[in-house]
């Protein structure tokens, strides 16, 4: 027995300290609901599961990229269906003017209401955005990271080979079912060459008797120029006619405006030319080879539309086309979310299990320690009062 050293004391002592360090963090986890809050808790534990944060927190951005993929698609579609339908009404109303009994008069208005259909296209393709971004001007393609480190990608690409779904990537520029027949219209012909830039030969085209501008192109070989007097007018009534370009390779228009424009024959003398439609704004396209007699193009004949039909089931294959590819990468898109989800969730359950707590084994540590805390303080109250001993010695 000694007076100076209670061992006692001091073995109770280092005790209860540590039953107070394992009841403070019972406490610490049971408020917190972790069982890691400090690094001290769990090194290992704790590299291990902020990976797992961080992966988790990747995925649950690419699920984020993955439904604005979705939603754009989504607006995408929508947008074409409408298109469709304009061309649906479209073939419908050019499969009508083939009608027999209807006049001019009557393609017109037929015409008027097709015209009406492609505006409405056009207007869809110009305005249809995303985010601020015109989706169908031939020159929209995003990446969408649909993985937790950016590796993986979904594209959405409207390219469309930079046409856009515009009346010129669907080639509708300048349709017409009207009775002056706006469709292209093609004739071949035989080339000819000539060492005399005049006279090496002609075509002859016959213009219709009602107003507008005829606008042609002339192309030639290297080496050859046109002058004015290459252009002439035949039995041409109230024409003006005027070379808009004198340049080889390059539009040579013809542009015929009158009020009282009649039935003419147009000839053009050039050695080794083509003639053809630069722009689509007269009333006919047309393509020939020089030195042949094209003859009398009528454009006041409905049935001359069902050149129309191909060219309108043309834009709906590009529309279906593009629907088909579009509803291809939505199906990707769900697939990638469906997966993703998936994961997140298995990866937020693996990291639950390191650092959360489990309240039924900390509430059972909890009371344990309570415990030993109060018989630790009972034990280290009687081993202070074992010095007093002593003074029985003494005695």
């Amino acid at each position: 027995m000694f007076l100076h050293t209670n061992v006692a004391t001091q073995q109770a002592t280092n005790t209860l300290f540590g039953v107070n360090k394992g009841l403070s963090r019972s406490f610490e986890q049971l408020s917190s609901g972790l069982r890691i809050n400090k690094a001290s808790d769990d090194a290992a534990g704790l590299q291990i599961s902020e990976r797992l944060s961080s992966q988790t927190i990747g995925l649950n951005q690419a699920v984020e990229n993955a439904n604005s993929g979705q939603a754009l698609l989504q607006v995408v579609d929508g947008s074409l269906s409408e298109v469709t339908r304009h061309l649906n009404d479209i073939r419908t109303l050019s499969i009508a003017s083939q009608n027999g009994i209807y006049g001019k008069s009557d393609l017109a208005s037929i015409n008027q209401e097709v015209q009406a259909h492609l505006n409405e296209i056009a207007r869809i393709a110009d305005s249809t955005t995303y985010a601020g971004e015109k989706l169908f001007d031939g020159n929209f393609i995003r990446d969408f990271a649909i993985s937790a480190n950016g590796s993986s990608n979904i594209r959405v690409d409207l390219t469309q080979d930079g046409d856009g779904i515009g009346l010129a990537g669907l080639g509708l520029t300048g349709f017409s079912v009207s009775a002056s027949g706006q469709q292209p219209q093609s004739l071949s012909g035989q080339s000819v060459s000539g060492s005399s830039a005049l006279n090496a030969g002609e075509v002859i085209l016959q213009a219709q008797d009602n107003p507008g501008e005829k606008r042609l192109s002339v192309s030639t070989d290297s080496g050859l120029t046109f002058v004015e007097r290459a252009v002439q007018l035949v039995e041409n009534q109230g024409v003006n006619a005027a070379l808009i370009s004198t340049t080889a390779n390059e539009i040579l228009g013809l542009n015929a405006t009158s009020t009282n424009l009649v039935t003419g024959d147009v000839i053009l003398n050039q050695a080794n030319a083509d003639i053809r439609v630069a722009t689509p704004t007269g009333e006919f396209q047309i393509s020939s080879s020089l030195n042949s007699k094209v003859g009398q193009y009528d454009a006041q004949s409905a049935q001359q539309n069902g050149s129309a039909l191909d060219m309108v089931d043309n834009a709906i294959e590009i529309i279906s086309n593009l629907r088909t590819d579009m509803g291809a990468t939505s199906n990707r898109f769900s697939s990638a979310l469906k997966s993703m989800s998936s994961t997140s969730v298995n990866l937020q359950r693996a990291s639950a299990q390191i650092t959360q707590s489990d309240f039924a084994s900390v509430t059972a540590q909890e009371t344990r320690f309570s415990i030993l805390q109060k018989a630790n303080i009972s034990v280290l109250a009687m081993a202070n009062q074992m010095p007093q001993n002593v003074l029985f010695l003494l005695n």
